[in-house]
């Protein structure tokens, strides 16, 4: 059986609060990028026609910070509200 040795990463936090970690515009575009899904999305013109469409839903950033936050929180075992308590 190898011994692995498992390091501790610093992660940066909100300043003047040590237990948030700090999510950067730089950290999304490095590592998670945006999240996103088409639908269909017709709609009818001036003319009454239906215009067959595809439209692109993005999750807001704000929203995919609050996530990661939420996950590296518990990580920690740090108890946090449901996002149903907000």
């Amino acid at each position: 059986m190898s011994s692995k040795k498992l390091s501790i990463i610093k992660v940066p936090s909100v300043p003047g609060n040590p237990m948030r970690p700090l999510i950067t515009k730089e950290m999304q575009d490095a590592c998670i990028g945006r999240f996103f899904w088409n639908e269909d999305a017709p709609y009818f013109n001036e003319n009454g026609d239906l215009i067959e469409h595809e439209a692109e839903r993005v999750v807001p950033w704000h929203l995919c910070k609050e996530i990661y936050k939420r996950m590296a929180m518990v990580a920690a075992g740090i108890n946090v509200p449901s996002l149903s308590e907000h």
